[in-house]
């Protein structure tokens, strides 16, 4: 206490007595929901917005349509425990690019053109380029990563081929994927399911 003390006499300080610390409060629901274009928010920890399509779960941080069509980020997780994703098949976006930052897991990315898998820990990123096609296989029992992408990726993929999802955590059995869903949002973000 006296080293606070005595900084009001070495530098700017002004002591505020008579503070009083604000209540604390519940959380709001705003706080659940992804803001307007070019609004702030805040989102407390996993109970924003989910989408499921087919054992892939999206959790986004922010939409393209929310920038201008700029970037987008989300958390997308998924398991080896469900038998089918809509990554099984090689996706390529022909004008976005993408950053996945592996969270927790083991994420396996298999590049359209390259000889074998590309193996991801914890800790570690693939960038893929527009243009490039490419497989993820979720290759443990919980895999989860950030996406990064420039435009509207494999998060729209996830969200409009999908539905929104209530739990919290993934369920033990994956839904049934919508392919004419899944091939309708693909055409509309210039992105081809081979």
């Amino acid at each position: 206490m006296a080293m606070m003390l005595a900084a009001k006499d070495k530098f700017d300080v002004h002591y505020a007595y008579d503070f009083q610390a604000p209540e604390l409060g519940d959380w709001l629901e705003t706080e659940n929901t992804l803001g307007e274009p070019s609004q702030a928010y805040f989102l407390r920890s996993n109970t924003g917005p989910r989408w499921m399509a087919g054992g892939v779960l999206s959790r986004p941080f922010i939409l393209a349509n929310q920038n201008g069509g700029r970037f987008a980020i989300s958390s997308i997780e998924s398991s080896s425990a469900y038998e089918r994703s809509i990554f099984k098949s090689y996706v390529k976006f022909a004008t976005v690019d993408h950053c996945l930052f592996v969270v927790e897991g083991k994420l396996k990315v298999e590049i359209e053109g390259s000889s074998g898998d590309n193996v991801l820990h914890d800790g570690e990123t693939v960038v893929i380029s527009a243009g490039q096609g490419f497989k993820l296989d979720f290759a443990s029992p919980f895999v989860k990563f950030f996406s990064v992408a420039n435009g509207r990726g494999i998060e729209t993929l996830i969200q409009d081929s999908g539905a929104p999802f209530g739990g919290m955590v993934l369920p033990d059995k994956a839904g049934e994927l919508d392919s004419a869903a899944l091939a309708r949002v693909a055409k509309e973000i210039n992105a081809t399911i081979e």
